[in-house]
């Protein structure tokens, strides 16, 4: 009777692990599936785009209506996205959507505004953009269209650096080595902050006397603009130092309450700045973080963050406003007229975060970027001055930052234009080659923000650490340059690693030699 129970018990766990493996198989076609449909699409609609721009001058008719519908192709695109990944990593509140939301509302903003019908009088194609004329419908067009098909190339790289598991193995985590790991997490967290939280809080204090003085843009544009430098790159610790503590302590209450309050203060003082960007970013990051470790987020939290989002864009006026005036000419009049009159803000934020598509609008006009740029690849640069750019110096490398460049020789302005992620894949590659390049960010990014949603986040630390702190500095990169997200990426998460994986070896060094100083001395005690 046993040996039937037990016959049966192995037949049944069998059974079951052939269902696992069938399913498991089912996962691995359709994903491969996917990824070869998704990429034979990329490949029609890259032959297409390349003829279709190469030969736009020949048709004689009216734009407009292929704006509109390449605008809702665009949104059709940012739907896809959230549908693939979702099925393939089933997460929907993941760092690399994060990433991507962002992604489209810089490079296709304002396009998603033109699917609605809503347009402002200085929108792409109308209003001067950084000191050029209105571009011409074409133009437009053919920035739409390319956008489209660089997003979609983007995405499909990073498509193709997911791969299933069957399932994540706990049998292998000891708990002694995660306390050994949180410990060491603890320790570098309380290191970069005693090395960068002050000098953070002493920079954002700098900016905000500068911009309420001679208003936002004399922090960068003036003589008076940050020249970078020590506390540059002490800053580049801010967000590992919170990211670690928290995670170090656990998420303990006191810790993340300490945490919360400098976060605060520093997001404080930025508005006040004028600064739209940084904080928001780092916003989500602890928005993910907390979601992981401590509570997911329900959908009664959800609707509440909406508010507060929707509450901070409805700021994003009055923030604009202070920009270009400076707080000493602020007052409640211009705040109330700001914030009731005029254009909605969510529409202002839509239109002026979309504006960085302007950027490869212009690089378009030019037949040949060669007579302007020739500084060499941008990517191999930013790698070879990743530790610090007197690098490039001693290997004689030409260099110049790409925004300063655009801003200055291609465009002739003294004020900054920005630049964008698709914009620098088209300076190096050109229309042809951009699109692979773009492929291959995909798959670098979503390599880097992805995170399977079996992983328990109490179990591989080191792991969320990672992707949150990556996901701070990635998302900023849809409207910059990899130069910047390097140098920031290597002080933020390299520098932190090695720190961490020293102060490993060391306790586990510490700690063989305790075992082997103890073995000696009972072995000594048993001669005698």
């Amino acid at each position: 009777m046993r040996k039937v129970v037990f016959l049966s018990r192995i037949n049944q766990e069998e059974s079951d692990l052939m269902k696992s493996r069938n399913v498991y198989v089912f996962s691995n076609s359709f994903h491969f599936m996917l990824k070869i449909g998704s990429l034979l699409l990329g490949a029609v609609f890259y032959a297409w785009t390349i003829h279709f721009i190469n030969n736009i001058n020949k048709y004689n008719t009216s734009f407009d209506s292929l704006i509109f519908a390449f605008s809702w192709i665009g949104i059709g695109i940012l739907v896809f996205v959230i549908i693939t990944w979702y099925i393939t990593t089933r997460n929907l509140f993941s760092p690399y959507i994060i990433f991507w939301v962002f992604f489209f509302i810089f490079n296709f903003g304002q396009s998603f505004m033109w699917a609605f019908g809503i347009h402002l009088p200085d929108e792409i194609g109308k209003g001067t953009i950084s000191g050029l004329q209105p571009f011409s419908q074409s133009t437009v067009l053919k920035t739409q269209i390319y956008t489209c098909l660089c997003m979609f190339c983007f995405h499909l790289g990073a498509l193709f650096c997911y791969k299933p598991q069957k399932r994540i193995s706990t049998s292998d985590i000891n708990d002694r080595n995660l306390d050994i790991t949180y410990n060491a997490m603890w320790i570098v967290g309380c290191i970069l902050g005693a090395i960068s939280i002050i000098p953070t809080m002493y920079r954002a204090l700098n900016f905000f006397v500068v911009a309420s003085q001679y208003g936002y843009k004399a922090i960068y544009y003036s003589d008076h603009a940050s020249q970078g430098g020590v506390t540059m790159i002490l800053e580049m610790f801010f967000l590992p130092s919170l990211v670690f503590l928290l995670i170090g302590s656990k998420y303990n209450k006191k810790v993340r309450y300490v945490v919360y309050t400098i976060f605060i203060i520093y997001l404080g003082i930025n508005l006040l700045s004028g600064d739209r960007g940084s904080w928001i970013y780092k916003l989500l990051v602890f928005i993910w973080l907390h979601s992981q470790f401590v509570k997911s987020i329900s959908a009664k939290k959800l609707i509440k963050y909406i508010v507060i989002v929707l509450f901070f864009v409805y700021s994003l006026s009055v923030i604009t406003a202070f920009r270009n005036i400076g707080l000493e000419n602020l007052n409640i009049t211009n705040v109330i007229e700001i914030m009731f009159e005029g254009e909605s803000p969510i529409t202002q934020a839509f239109f002026e975060m979309g504006e960085s598509m302007s950027i490869l609008s212009a690089l378009l006009l030019s037949s040949n970027l060669d007579a302007y740029w020739d500084y060499g690849n941008t990517y191999l640069t930013a790698l070879l001055g990743v530790v610090s750019t007197r690098t490039l110096s001693i290997l004689q490398v030409p260099f110049v930052l790409v925004d300063n460049w655009f801003s200055q020789d291609y465009l002739g302005i003294s004020w900054g234009a920005g630049f964008s992620m698709i914009g620098e894949a088209y300076l190096n590659g050109g229309m042809y080659f951009a699109p692979i390049i773009m492929l291959v960010l995909g798959m670098t990014i979503g390599s880097v923000l992805y995170i399977d949603i079996k992983l328990i986040p109490k179990n591989h630390p080191i792991r969320f650490a990672f992707v949150a702190v990556s996901l701070g500095i990635v998302i900023g990169l849809s409207r910059s340059t990899v130069y910047l997200f390097f140098k920031t990426w290597f002080y933020g998460i390299a520098v932190p690693s090695i720190l961490i994986y020293l102060l490993i070896q060391f306790h586990n060094r510490k700690k063989n030699l305790s075992r082997s100083n103890l073995s000696q001395h009972k072995q000594i005690n048993k001669s005698i």
